[in-house]
């Protein structure tokens, strides 16, 4: 919808100047974003991104919304061996 890419957009800009005080709601509502418009691969990336950069954010946020983008891409040992994590 509209509505859902606009939110994208927003937390997309959001991110440019992430606080450990917003890092969280920023990253969540980014990736409910892109899991709305069944952005897999992009799901996928952020959560690479932010297991690799983020400092205030629980590990299981990223791990659990990259095991399901995972599996809809095919990659089923991924998807496993995110949630083993």
């Amino acid at each position: 919808s509209k509505q859902t890419a606009a939110a994208e957009r927003l937390f997309r800009e959001c991110l440019r100047t992430i606080t450990p005080r917003t890092e969280a709601e920023i990253y969540s509502g980014l990736l409910d974003a892109l899991i709305e418009q069944r952005k897999h691969q992009e799901v996928v990336k952020l959560c690479e991104e932010g297991l690799n950069k983020a400092q205030a954010t629980t590990r299981v946020l990223f791990h659990v919304k990259m095991a399901p983008a995972l599996l809809r891409l095919g990659k089923t040992e991924e998807a496993i061996a995110t949630m083993e994590e």
